[in-house]
């Protein structure tokens, strides 16, 4: 039989069907390659101390301009990130068996690699600042970050006398920013799935319709939030999310990108229609390099997956860098240095707390079912 139109630009595979191979996925490599461009962008950022088209990566200069919310590479891999966070925690929930089991795997993926790299950040970069002992140790900020930090419903950016003569001064871990955001789309997430509202794919499109006009109407955007970087991630994350509950009904196929290219290209005059085309866009192209042929030999889960760590470590290794070798380092070698560091610390996390605090999963659900028998 010859192949159709359909056949040959994929339009007759649904996402569904690529997701009902399991763990034959590229989700790894993808958050892994998305971790390491967050190193990679702020590498030039830190060692020239602002973001400019004169300071950034090559890949960033032509980016900023195009981008739909002119994002340079570090906050396009954020994107990605939150477009597969969305994707796999709705994923999570709809297939978990109990409320508790979801919270649980959210929690156990979470905070114990982040209470480490608090607790790591707090102690080992004592020996960088120049406050002596006793007041660093006792002083309230250093105490703030240590428990903001750990709890990530909100963060702190400084530790006393740490990072004060680099040239983006003070800012101990700036990556940081994006995760309370996370935490409140997975909130916001839980609260629609404990309504049922996820279950049932209308329903689920109308809040993301919702959503999506709130975004659109200038006067309606603050009723969520009036900054734009965090209206940027939950769209890109409830996208992905909406990608999941649509999944039977979404082709995977080249004819998807192509039209929405020509959509993006085609709204630039509508700024909002831009950016959210935008989101479209790059939510498809990942999920389809997600889902697409799977090669188990550059799949670097089998491993162990390190992606979460480096994006935990990599903002104050490279902040340290800077200070011991500031005359030594542009953002080139300092992405080099900072990836051989950063890689090495996250695979310490992985292995020694991430993986063993996720053999855990399903004992607060188990112990909830021996309490109620």
């Amino acid at each position: 039989m010859s192949p159709t139109l359909s056949n040959l630009i994929g339009l007759d595979r649904p996402l569904g069907g690529a997701i009902e191979r399991g763990r034959d996925n590229n989700f790894d490599l993808l958050r892994l390659t998305a971790a390491l461009s967050v190193l990679f962008g702020h590498s030039f950022v830190l060692t020239a101390g602002q973001t400019s088209l004169e300071t950034v990566d090559p890949i960033s200069r032509f980016l900023i301009p195009n981008a739909g919310f002119n994002e340079a590479i570090h906050d396009l891999a954020v994107d990605i990130f939150f477009v597969i966070s969305g994707f796999l925690v709705a994923r999570s929930f709809l297939t978990q068996k109990t409320l508790i089991g979801f919270v649980e795997a959210r929690v156990l993926r979470v905070f114990p690699a982040a209470i480490l790299c608090a607790v790591l950040t707090v102690v080992a970069l004592f020996a960088l600042s120049t406050v002596p002992a006793a007041s660093y140790f006792t002083n309230a900020e250093t105490w703030q970050f240590l428990i903001n930090n750990s709890t990530l419903w909100r963060v702190e950016y400084d530790l006393p006398g740490v990072f004060a003569t680099n040239a983006h001064a003070g800012a101990v871990n700036g990556s940081l920013w994006t995760l309370p955001i996370e935490l409140r789309a997975y909130v916001f997430l839980t609260v629609l799935g404990v309504l049922r509202l996820l279950r049932f794919r209308h329903a689920a499109n109308l809040v993301l319709a919702v959503l999506v006009v709130l975004f659109l109407v200038p006067e309606w955007s603050s009723i969520v939030t009036r900054n734009e970087d965090k209206w940027r991630l939950f769209l890109f994350f409830f996208t992905g999310a909406g990608f999941y509950i649509n999944r039977k009904y979404i082709p995977l196929g080249i004819l998807p990108p192509v039209v929405l290219l020509a959509l993006y290209t085609g709204t630039s005059a509508f700024p909002k229609l831009h950016a959210l085309i935008f989101v479209l866009l790059v939510s498809y192209i990942t999920l389809a390099l997600a889902l697409a042929r799977y090669f188990p030999s550059i799949d670097p889960g089998k491993m162990g997956d390190v992606s979460y760590g480096v994006y935990l470590y990599a903002f104050p290794v490279q902040q340290a860098l800077i200070q011991l070798l500031p005359s030594t380092l542009n953002g080139w070698w300092l992405a080099v240095w900072a990836s051989l560091v950063t890689v090495f610390l996250a695979a310490l996390s992985w292995f020694l707390v991430e993986k063993r605090a996720l053999t855990k999963k399903g004992y607060a659900a188990s112990a909830l079912m021996r309490y109620r028998g």
